[in-house]
């Protein structure tokens, strides 16, 4: 008969001194833990309540006919705000949202497997759909450095340069026919990109051009370079370089999971020159030019599959080149694995084809440059 009686007061008592601990804590604000699933929607109601969506109460997000408290607990149906019907709750001790849907609603997937390269890309956490290969971007502040070996053949390559008597054009020469230059050679290649924004960015790339011929050389045909007059027959020694200087500014305007188109514009700088030596009558004529050039062009970066840890893709660039009567146009089409990195970094390594074509027309000045060959090449993203 005293034990029920003393079971119930204990039991008031308890219930009396958790709820004093419950309106004596300060109200915590609840944590955001999405789940897989979730809307940003969803996820925007404590957003809202601060804004003043909701009228201040003494429990939040307390709204006429939409609350009910049991237990220091409130339930809020985000369904009546424009949040698609999912219903989240708030507990006193701090557990969060949860996710709820609504009566009828079909349970949410589970998570599919992550890409190696989600974490490169702006919304793709854990939990998305996509599990296709990723496309690795250089994100904004982050610097991308390369390098690259051009065993480059020199195709076609005609130079005139002066007049010969009685004031008529000089004589077309062919660099590999009458010069004796060898056809092919290595080519370097170095190049910077610094991402400002996530659309924004710079790069700057260097190259070099040097074709010599060391042994002696012997034209069949005599011709005429810089007034100066090369009979048949006298050996000659020749050398050309071309360093190439360019800036451009690059803008990102497609940017999906699987690929990545930009455009890009710039000013390239030009150092040209060519010296024929006879050592036969022991003098040199050498033309040297410096000229600057404007350009604009494309490029494309399109994952192709996922391979082990990295991801193999697909990166090709073309551009067109003008000013100063010269017109040319480039382009390049290689394969590149990259491989993930700490931190968000990466590297990738590339090899394919790329191709140059440089004209200019004028009658004593005229230079024509067409150059092709295989390039391999290594970078970094950090």
């Amino acid at each position: 008969m005293i034990t029920k009686p003393l079971k119930v007061l204990v039991c008031q008592a308890i219930l009396a001194l958790t709820i004093a601990c419950g309106v004596a804590l300060p109200y915590e604000r609840a944590k955001v833990v999405p789940t897989p699933g979730i809307e940003a929607d969803a996820l925007s109601v404590e957003t809202e309540r601060s804004r003043g969506s909701f009228p201040k109460a003494k429990y939040p997000f307390r709204t006429d006919g939409s609350t009910s408290h049991s237990g220091g607990v409130t339930s809020y149906d985000a369904g009546t705000h424009g949040t698609r019907g999912y219903r989240s709750t708030h507990s006193s001790g701090g557990s969060g949202y949860h996710y709820r849907p609504p009566a009828g609603a079909p349970a949410p997937l589970p998570g599919l497997p992550v890409p190696p390269f989600s974490g490169l890309i702006p919304g793709m956490g854990p939990g998305q759909s996509y599990c296709g290969p990723t496309q690795p971007r250089v994100g904004p502040k982050q610097i991308e450095l390369g390098a690259k070996v051009w065993y480059a053949r020199l195709n076609a390559s005609n130079v005139v340069w002066g007049t010969q008597p009685p004031g008529l054009p000089g004589t077309e020469i062919d660099l590999n026919r009458d010069l004796g230059l060898g056809r092919w050679e290595y080519l370097y290649e170095a190049d910077a990109r610094c991402q400002l924004r996530c659309n924004w960015g710079v790069r700057y790339s260097f190259m070099n051009y040097f074709f010599e011929e060391t042994s002696d050389v012997r034209p069949p045909f005599g011709f005429y370079f810089g007034y100066t007059y090369y009979p048949s027959g006298t050996r000659i020694y020749s050398k050309w370089r071309r360093y190439i200087h360019r800036a451009e500014l690059i803008y990102d305007w497609y940017q999906q999971k699987h690929a990545v188109c930009s455009i890009f514009a710039g000013y390239s700088l030009y150092d040209d020159r060519l010296s024929i030596t006879s050592k036969t009558f022991s003098f040199q004529r050498a033309r040297g030019l410096g000229y600057g050039l404007l350009h604009g062009g494309m490029s494309l970066d399109r994952a192709v599959t996922n391979v082990g840890g990295g991801t193999a893709s697909v990166h090709c660039k073309w551009s067109v080149s003008f000013l100063e009567g010269y017109f040319g146009w480039d382009g390049t089409v290689t394969g590149r694995m990259h491989v993930p990195m700490n931190c968000g970094r990466y590297g990738f390594l590339e090899a394919g084809w790329r191709w140059i074509v440089l004209r200019r027309g004028e009658p004593s000045n005229t230079d024509e440059t067409n150059i092709d060959g295989i390039t391999v090449g290594a970078g970094m993203v950090f």
